[in-house]
């Protein structure tokens, strides 16, 4: 081998132990940043799960509130449908009308003067009117139009 070779190879070697050094602390320094972020990305991890257990704790809580509701509406539908069995259809239909137009309530109770629908009083000869009206007789509300429970 030549002198010459030699040298370039001695070169060659001295680059690469150069680079490689470089590297090397290249990758100190990306291990010193990466140990604490893997260690934060391990407590995100654990919270994370904290969360998750804790949203599924939450989701079944309302899945059983959800059934609940959906048992409480059934039974009131079923009581609603024997209630409604003991009116008349022309009541029934008015009923059915006014609650559709007054966002579910078809029906206020009579409080004294007041209408409980629409919380006004009813005129004095209105609610004379009313009050001498046989009992069984539907009696609407004259502001809102709801039938009166007297």
């Amino acid at each position: 081998m030549a002198h010459r070779e030699l040298e370039d190879l001695q070169e060659d070697h001295r680059l690469l132990r150069a680079r490689q050094d470089q590297l090397e602390e290249q990758a100190i320094e990306l291990m010193e940043v990466a140990e604490p972020l893997a260690a934060e990305v391990a407590r995100l991890d654990t919270e994370r799960a904290e969360h998750q257990a804790r949203l599924a704790d939450v989701e079944a809580v309302i899945a059983v509130a959800w059934s609940e509701i959906d048992a409480q509406i059934a039974v009131e539908d079923a009581g609603r449908k024997v209630a409604a069995s003991t009116v008349d259809e022309g009541t029934l239909r008015d009923y059915e009308s006014l609650r559709l137009r007054h966002g579910g309530t078809g029906a206020a109770r009579l409080n004294g003067a007041r209408c409980e629908g629409c919380h006004l009083q009813i005129p004095p000869a209105e609610l004379d009117a009313i009050k001498r009206s046989p009992e069984g007789t539907t009696v609407f509300c004259p502001q809102c139009g709801r039938i009166l429970v007297r």
